[in-house]
């Protein structure tokens, strides 16, 4: 029997609630919990789920696991407390602010054996897994660059600002999509402080072995442009791009950029590959149970280690607008 609860009723706390309704619906989950501080955002769920204003009252109703969908700056704690009473935990990205944390999170759910995952759904996006896969076996060349764009027009964020909202995704993806565990450095510079302390842009520059670079610009405060989330590869034989609010397909495209010759410079036909159609959040939830409930046989494809890469990070971009990566034991 697999109770799930789920803390936090919020604009992204709702997208879990619904999908652990469906998975309950087709009998992949028993129980539906839903935890907020707030009663107005549990009436929605009332006999749909039961609800708990607070961890004791989820707790009260047994959860094997748990999805952390508070503000940023509360999840060390929230996590803390569910991983001290047993309940695996899928905690949304970051992890926690402060990297200390995420380390004593790490040690909770290790000395537990429980699973203690973070919310990079991008690494969900089944084009991200096709374009790992061709990234892998060489289809683009040597890698010249990756680039990002995430623009939209929307209040800042209380708890954290773009690098900690936004940025972290291309602190896990770029590595993720090269094979390695840290970028050999990174740098940030950030602006637009419409909230104190919160920044609404950012732009992030990430540098890794082979001379392969990362680009990235950041925004809540880009009126007039439609929301963008998208991905550009560019290699010396190819090049590809993902949008990550399109889950039907990869456009790549064959190209030759030797710089010796400049009439050689030329950009073939652009081709989508097609992509089965997924929704990343599901695939993600789906991942996190079967890994929670699979005694130890399942890996997931994002793990407590990784989230913690993630966040160090970023933290160390917000502290400092630099980070190196860490010496080897």
């Amino acid at each position: 029997m697999t109770t799930l609860g789920i803390v936090g009723a919020g604009n992204w706390g709702r997208n879990h609630i619904r999908i652990a309704l469906e998975l309950r619906n087709e009998g992949l989950v028993d129980e539906v919990w839903v935890c907020d501080a707030d009663p107005s955002r549990l009436s929605a769920w009332e006999g749909k789920a039961h609800t708990a204003t607070d961890l004791h009252g989820l707790l009260a109703g047994r959860p094997d696991a748990a999805i952390v969908a508070t503000p940023a700056d509360t999840h060390a704690a929230v996590s803390r407390d569910l991983l001290r009473a047993g309940v695996h935990i899928l905690v949304e990205k970051p992890m926690t602010v402060l990297a200390s944390d995420a380390r004593d999170l790490l040690a909770e759910a290790s000395s537990k054996h429980l699973v203690l995952m973070p919310g990079h759904i991008f690494r969900y996006h089944p084009a991200i897994g096709e374009l790992r896969e061709r990234i892998s076996r060489g289809q683009f060349g040597d890698l010249l660059f990756l680039n990002t764009v995430r623009t939209a027009f929307s209040p800042p964020r209380r708890d954290v600002g773009v690098l900690y909202s936004l940025g972290i995704h291309e602190a896990d993806l770029y590595p993720y999509l090269l094979g390695v565990d840290y970028p050999l450095e990174a740098r940030a510079h950030v602006g637009g402080f419409v909230r104190a302390g919160i920044e609404g842009v950012a732009s992030l520059g990430f540098r890794f072995e082979g001379g392969c670079e990362g680009f990235a610009f950041e925004s809540w405060l880009s009126p007039g442009a439609v929301k963008q989330r998208r991905l550009t590869v560019v290699g010396t034989k190819g090049a590809a791009e993902v949008d990550y609010q399109d889950t039907r397909g990869l456009r790549t495209w064959e190209t030759s950029t030797d710089p010796g010759d400049p009439e050689a410079f030329q950009e073939g036909k652009a081709v989508t590959v097609p992509i089965a159609t997924v929704e990343p959040l599901r695939a993600e939830v789906e991942d996190f149970l079967r890994t929670a409930t699979g005694g130890g046989k399942h890996r997931p494809r994002v793990d407590g280690t990784a989230g913690l890469r993630a966040v160090e990070i970023i933290e160390s971009l917000v502290a400092k607008g630099s980070f190196v990566r860490p010496r080897g034991p």
